[in-house]
C-alpha cells in the first residue's frame, strides 16, 4: 500500500459527526467535562442524577478523569472529566487540559468511537471550540504510525445540549479546519530529522497542499547557487550539510489569495525558521542536550499549519504570505565557524559569535526579502515565528513570547494577540523590546555591522534576538508593522511522560486485579453489567481477602513500623507478668516449637469426677467483646445457622415427607451454639495468658498456638452424647448447655475423657427432642423444652472427632445429609412440572454460567422486607407477591420469603428491600442488603403479571427484550422509552441468552406501554407481518398465568430441579 493511501485511512472531515443526543448507538463511550458549580454548567439533562449521585460518592470524580458503567449513554461507559477549581486567574486552558485528560482516559479505557459531550459556558466565550481541539489533539497519530496505517479512534462524535445548532455546527466546522491544520503543523514539526529533512518536507507540502491550488501558489527554490546568492545567511548555516542532497537548504513560499483579490484589507507575510535538526554547528551542543532538537523547525511548521487553515477556511479579506527557511546546522569541514565575517542580503556584516545562534541567521535574509515586498502589499503585517531561544522558555514556561516593533505597538498588536490567545487557550505573553535590545547587536570591531550573538549580555537574551531581526532588516526605522514569535515555551512539551504518582517500591510489583483494592467487575452497576473489562480473557478475578501483592504493599510501606510497634507490644506485655524476667533470646537455627516454650498441665479429670454446675460467665463474653470480633462472629452464626438449618430441613423431608413447616427459623438459639463459640474463644484467651513468656517469644504467636491446641489430645477430641432423660451429667464434658425457655448456661469442668466409640451422627446425637420438634412446627412465642447437651470445647475438635473415625465417620456425615443436599445444581437435563410429567429443561453453557453466577441466590430463597407506604396498600402487594410465590414453590425450586427489618439487620447478609421511594433496581443479586425501586409494584394499578415480572428480575432475568435477537421479534422504540429507565431496554450479549424460543407470554415480556415519556406512544410494537390487527402486541403483559412455561424452564435450568426428583422418588 503507497504512503498516501495510507494515509487516507483516517480522514478528520469523514470521521466527525455531530448527535443530537447521548444515545447513537454507533459510539463506546461518552465523555463529559465537569464544571464546577460556581459555573453553572449543568450536564445533560437525563443523566445529571446519575452524575450528581457520583459526586456525592466519591469527591474524587471532580479532581481527576474516571470512567463509569451507565446506561443512559451509548455504549454504556461514562468518562467524566473535571476541571478541577477554576479560579479568576484561569483561562480556557482549563477546558482544554479537561478535554484533553478525559479523551485520553476514554483511550485508556478501550473506546474506539467516542462522543464527546461539550457545554457552553458563559465564563468561556470560546470554550466549546477549546474543548473540542483539546480532544482532538489527543486523537493525533504520528506521521510514522499513520504511514503503518494506524489510528488511535474510528470517528468521533460532538454533542451540545442548546437550540442553536447552526451556530455550534458552525463551531465544529471551524474546530475541524484548525485540527487539519495543527495536524500538518505536527506532522512537520514532530517528524524525525530523516522523514522530515529539507528535501522531504517540501514533498509533504506538495502534497498536502495539492488539493488547494485554487487558492495556494506553491513556489519552492532548491538550486543551490541561487540560495548562496539571495539568502547567504541560510546558506552558510547550511554548509556543512550541503554535501547529503535531502539536506541541502530549500525555501518554500506558499501564497494564499481569495478568489476576489478586491476584498482584501490585510496581508499577513509570515516567515519560518525550519532547521531540520540542530546539532550546534561548530559549538556543538554536549551532555544530551542535542535530543529534541528535530523540533528545530516548529517555526516552518507553524507557517505551513496557518496557510492550511487559510485554504480550508478561505477569509476572504486576507492575502497571506508564508516562507519556510528550511536547512540543517550540521557539523562537520564546512561547518562555519565563530569570528567568520557573513554578509547578508541586505548589505550589512555580521560576525558569527555561536554556531548555535543560527536561527536568527536562516530568517534574516527572507524576513528583508518580505520588508522589501511589503511596500507593494495592502496593509502588511510581517511576522518571524521561531524556537529562537531557551530564554524565552525560562521566561514564560510554555507560553510564546510576542514582541512588536514601534509600528505593531502602536496598535497594541501584542496585546491583542494575548487576549485572543486566552480565548482558545494559547498562552501568549507580551514582550517589550527596548533600545538596548538593538543597540546591543552592534558591531564590535572594525569592518562588522552586526554580531551574531552579544556574548557580553546575560539576559533578555529572547529580546535580543528580536532587535537583531529588527535591525538586519531595517525594520527599525520602517513604517512596516512586524511581531516577533519566540515559541520555544510552547513548542518543547514533553512528547514521552510518564506517571510518578508511585514510588518506584510499588511501581515495580505488577497490576494486582485480585487485590483488595481493585473494584469487582461489577462494582457499582446501575443493572449488573460489567463495569470493568479485563483485557486478558483468560484471567479471572478471585478477590479473597488480601492478596499477596496486597501483602507485598503492606510490607514494602509498613514493615520497619510494624516491626518496632509489635516488639514495643510484646515487651510491654511480658512486662505484666510478676517474677518474669526479660533475658536475651538465645540464636539457634532450630525451628521454633512451642511445645519447647510451653509448660501445660494436663485437664483431664478422673473417672470418677463430677464437674460442679457454676453460674454463666458473664465476664466471658465480655472479654470476646474486647477483641473487636462482633462480625466476624455474626459471620460464624450465620454459618452456623445455615447448617442446622439444611439438616432439619433433610431431616424433616425424610419423617415427614409431606410436612411444609417451616423449620428453619434462625432465631432460635441452635443447641448453644453461639455460647459455645463464645467460650472457646475465652479458652483460647485465658490458654494464651497462662503460657505466659512462651506466647512473648513466638513470633507467629497465634499460628502457633492453633496448630498446637489442633494436635495434641490433651485438650481432648470431642464427642456427642446424649444425655439421659433424668438430667444426670455424665463426666467428661467441658462445657453443658441446658436449653430451658431460650436460656443457656454453661458449666465449667475439665476437657472430656474419650469416648469410647462414635460411630454414628443421627437426629438422637443431637438431642433434639420430639417436644422441640412440635414447640418449632407450631411457632409458638416461647419454648417449653428441657434437655441438656453436650457441647464442644471449640468447633474445631467436633470436625477433628469426625476425621477421627476414618471412612465410617465420613459415610454417617453423607448419611445425615443426604436429604438436604444442593438444590441448586442446574446439570439436570429434566424436570417436573406440576402435573407430575417429565419435561426437558434447558442446559446452561459456560458463558451462560459465568454470566448469571454473580446473579443468582443461593439457598433457593430470596428474602425481601416490604418498606411500609401509607400512600400504598402493601396489604395487597403482599397478595400479588404471594400468588407469584405459590406458582414458584409449586414449579420451582427457589421462593419468596418475608422477613422483618429486625430480622434482616440481625440475621441476614443477603436481602432485597421493596422500596416505593427508590429510583432503580439492579437485576439479580448484589450482595450485601439490596434495595429495589419500582413504584409500579406498589401502585398496583397495573396488570399483575408486572409483579411476577419484578420477582423474575430479582431472580437474575433480564427483560426480554434485552435478547440479542430481539430485532426479529420486536421493534424497541427507544426515544419514546423514560431515559431514566432505557437501561432496562438494551441488548445483552449472546451469554445472556438461554436456548430457549423468544416469548411474548413472558414475564419478564414489559408490556408495549411500560416505562413510555408520555401518553399515546408504545415502548415496544410487535412487527405487522406478524401481528397484523396487534393484537399479540396488546396481550403482551397480561398473561393470567403469571409465568409462562418458557419462565418456569427459565428458573430451573439456572437453578435447578433437584427438589422435585427426590420427592418423587419418595413418592414412589
Amino acid at each position: 500500500m503507497s504512503w498516501k493511501n495510507n494515509m487516507t485511512r483516517f480522514k478528520l472531515y469523514e470521521n466527525v459527526f455531530i448527535e443530537t443526543n447521548v444515545l447513537p448507538p454507533k459510539y463506546d463511550g461518552v465523555i463529559i467535562i465537569l464544571y464546577p458549580p460556581e459555573l453553572n454548567v449543568e450536564p445533560p439533562r437525563h443523566i445529571k442524577s446519575f452524575i450528581n449521585n457520583l459526586k456525592e460518592l466519591d469527591k474524587h470524580v471532580m479532581k481527576t478523569p474516571t470512567v463509569w458503567n451507565c446506561d443512559y449513554v451509548s455504549g454504556g461507559r461514562l468518562v467524566l472529566a473535571p476541571t478541577g477549581k477554576v479560579t479568576p486567574y484561569h483561562d480556557a486552558r482549563v477546558l482544554y487540559e479537561a478535554a484533553k485528560k478525559g479523551m485520553k482516559r476514554a483511550l485508556d479505557a478501550g473506546v474506539r468511537k467516542p462522543l464527546m459531550v461539550v457545554q457552553q459556558t458563559d465564563h468561556f466565550p470560546d470554550g466549546q471550540l477549546v474543548a473540542i481541539l483539546g480532544a482532538l489533539q489527543v486523537l493525533y497519530t504520528p506521521l510514522h504510525a499513520k504511514i503503518a496505517g494506524k489510528n488511535k479512534a474510528d470517528f468521533i462524535g460532538f454533542h451540545a445540549e442548546e437550540k442553536l445548532e447552526e451556530h455550534f455546527e458552525r463551531i465544529v466546522r471551524n474546530a475541524i479546519a484548525l485540527e487539519l491544520s495543527r495536524i500538518v503543523t505536527r506532522d512537520i514539526s514532530a517528524g524525525d530529522p530523516e522523514e522530515m529533512s529539507p528535501a522531504k518536507i517540501m514533498d509533504y507540502i506538495r502534497r498536502e497542499f495539492d488539493g488547494d491550488r485554487n487558492c495556494i501558489d506553491i513556489n519552492v527554490i532548491e538550486d543551490e547557487e541561487v540560495i548562496a546568492t539571495e539568502y547567504p545567511l541560510l546558506a552558510a548555516v547550511n554548509r556543512a550539510a550541503n554535501a547529503v542532497d535531502r539536506h541541502k537548504a530549500r525555501i518554500v513560499e506558499l501564497t494564499y489569495k481569495p478568489s476576489n483579490i478586491y476584498r482584501i484589507t490585510e496581508t499577513l507575510m509570515l516567515v519560518g525558521k525550519g532547521v531540520t535538526y540542530d546539532t550546534g554547528g561548530a559549538d556543538i551542543k554536549i551532555s544530551g542536550k542535542m535530543a529534541g532538537m528535530s523540533r528545530d523547525k516548529c517555526g516552518a511548521a507553524a507557517v505551513a499549519g496557518f496557510l492550511k487553515a487559510c485554504a480550508i477556511l478561505k477569509p476572504p479579506h486576507l492575502k497571506v504570505i508564508g516562507v519556510l527557511c528550511l536547512c540543517r546546522n550540521s557539523v562537520g569541514s564546512e561547518s562555519y565557524v565563530a569570528d567568520e565575517l557573513l554578509t547578508s542580503k541586505s548589505g550589512k556584516t555580521v560576525r558569527v559569535t555561536n554556531t548555535d545562534a543560527e536561527g536568527r541567521l536562516a530568517m534574516a535574509d527572507a524576513l528583508f526579502d518580505m520588508t522589501e515586498r511589503a511596500s507593494r502589499e495592502l496593509n502588511p503585517h510581517i511576522y518571524t515565528i521561531a524556537t529562537l531561544t531557551g530564554h524565552a522558555r525560562v521566561s514564560y514556561g510554555a507560553n510564546s513570547a510576542a514582541m512588536d516593533n514601534h509600528s505593531a505597538r502602536a496598535t497594541s498588536h501584542a496585546s491583542k494577540l494575548q487576549f485572543s490567545g486566552s480565548r482558545i487557550a494559547e498562552g501568549v505573553e507580551v514582550s517589550v523590546v527596548r533600545p538596548e535590545d538593538l543597540d546591543n547587536n552592534g558591531g564590535v570591531a572594525d569592518g562588522d555591522d552586526m554580531v551574531q550573538v552579544n556574548m557580553k549580555q546575560t539576559v533578555r537574551h529572547h529580546q535580543l534576538a528580536a532587535g537583531f531581526l529588527i535591525k538586519i532588516a531595517g525594520l527599525d526605522d520602517k513604517n512596516v508593522k512586524y511581531t516577533h514569535l519566540d515559541i520555544a515555551g510552547a513548542c518543547m512539551e514533553e512528547l514521552f511522560t510518564k506517571d510518578v504518582s508511585l514510588p518506584p517500591e510499588l511501581r515495580e510489583l505488577p497490576y494486582d486485579v485480585n487485590s483488595v483494592m481493585h473494584f469487582d467487575l461489577r462494582e457499582f452497576s446501575k443493572n449488573g453489567h460489567k463495569t470493568i473489562t479485563i483485557k486478558d480473557h483468560d484471567t479471572t478475578q478471585e478477590r479473597d481477602g488480601l492478596s499477596n501483592i496486597d501483602l507485598k504493599k503492606i510490607n514494602k510501606v509498613y514493615k520497619e513500623e510494624c516491626d518496632a510497634r509489635d516488639r514495643t507490644e510484646k515487651i510491654e506485655m511480658c512486662q505484666r507478668y510478676p517474677g518474669v524476667a526479660r533475658r536475651k533470646r538465645e540464636l539457634t537455627d532450630k525451628p521454633f516449637d512451642i511445645l519447647d516454650h510451653m509448660s501445660i498441665k494436663t485437664l483431664a479429670p478422673k473417672p470418677e469426677q463430677k464437674p460442679q454446675p457454676v453460674k454463666p460467665k458473664i465476664g466471658a463474653i465480655k472479654n470476646v467483646e474486647q477483641l473487636r470480633m462482633d462480625q466476624d462472629i455474626m459471620d460464624i452464626k450465620e454459618l452456623a445457622y445455615k447448617v442446622v438449618t439444611m439438616v432439619l430441613t433433610g431431616i424433616r423431608r425424610k419423617q415427614c415427607d409431606d410436612d411444609t413447616t417451616d423449620m428453619s427459623d434462625p432465631s432460635r438459639d441452635v443447641l448453644g451454639i453461639e455460647e459455645a463459640i463464645v467460650n472457646h474463644a475465652n479458652f483460647m484467651i485465658d490458654l494464651a495468658q497462662q503460657s505466659g513468656q512462651a506466647f512473648c517469644d513466638s513470633v507467629n504467636t497465634v499460628d502457633a498456638f492453633v496448630n498446637f491446641v489442633r494436635s495434641h489430645p490433651q485438650f481432648g477430641n470431642i464427642r456427642r452424647k446424649r444425655q439421659t432423660n433424668d438430667g444426670i451429667q455424665k463426666p467428661g464434658s467441658k462445657y453443658t448447655a441446658k436449653v430451658n425457655n431460650d436460656r443457656v448456661l454453661s458449666n465449667d469442668s475439665v476437657t472430656s475423657a474419650p469416648i469410647d466409640n462414635v460411630k454414628t451422627i443421627n437426629l438422637k446425637a443431637l438431642t433434639i427432642t420430639k417436644d422441640l420438634l412440635h414447640q418449632a412446627t407450631e411457632d409458638t412465642a416461647t419454648r417449653n423444652v428441657s434437655e441438656q447437651v453436650s457441647v464442644p470445647t471449640k468447633i474445631g475438635d467436633f470436625i477433628s472427632g469426625l476425621q477421627s473415625n476414618g471412612t465410617a465417620g465420613e459415610g454417617n456425615i453423607k448419611k445425615i445429609l443426604r436429604d438436604g443436599d444442593d438444590e441448586d445444581s442446574n446439570t439436570e437435563d429434566e424436570g417436573i412440572d406440576h402435573h407430575g410429567k417429565v419435561r426437558a429443561v434447558p442446559k446452561l453453557t459456560k458463558e451462560n454460567e459465568d454470566f448469571y453466577s454473580q446473579r443468582k441466590w443461593p439457598d433457593g430463597v430470596v428474602r425481601y422486607v416490604i418498606k411500609d407506604n401509607p400512600k400504598y396498600n402493601t396489604q395487597d402487594l403482599r397478595k400479588r407477591i404471594n400468588e407469584v410465590n405459590a406458582i414458584l414453590k409449586t414449579r420451582t425450586c427457589i421462593y419468596f420469603e418475608e422477613i422483618t427489618s429486625k430480622a434482616a439487620e440481625e440475621r441476614w447478609l443477603d436481602y432485597i428491600v421493596l422500596d416505593s421511594e427508590a429510583d432503580d433496581y439492579i437485576t439479580g443479586r448484589t450482595g450485601g442488603t439490596q434495595i429495589f425501586g419500582c413504584k409500579e409494584l406498589f401502585e398496583g394499578n397495573h396488570h399483575k403479571q408486572l409483579t411476577a415480572m419484578m420477582m423474575m428480575t430479582i431472580l437474575g432475568f433480564y427483560f426480554e427484550v434485552c435478547r440479542p435477537d430481539r430485532d426479529q421479534y420486536i421493534r424497541v422504540h427507544t426515544r419514546h422509552i423514560r431515559a431514566d429507565k432505557l437501561h432496562h431496554f438494551e441488548k445483552l450479549g449472546p451469554e445472556a441468552l438461554i436456548s430457549l424460543p423468544y416469548d411474548y407470554a413472558s414475564a419478564t415480556h414489559p408490556p408495549h406501554k411500560f416505562w413510555r415519556t408520555k401518553k399515546g406512544l408504545a415502548t415496544v410494537a410487535t412487527f405487522k407481518k406478524n401481528d397484523p390487527n396487534g393484537a399479540k402486541m396488546r396481550r403482551i403483559g397480561e398473561n393470567s398465568r403469571l409465568l409462562s412455561d418458557i419462565d418456569i424452564a427459565k428458573i430451573n435450568a439456572l437453578y435447578g430441579t433437584s427438589c422435585f426428583t427426590k420427592r418423587e422418588k419418595k413418592k414412589k
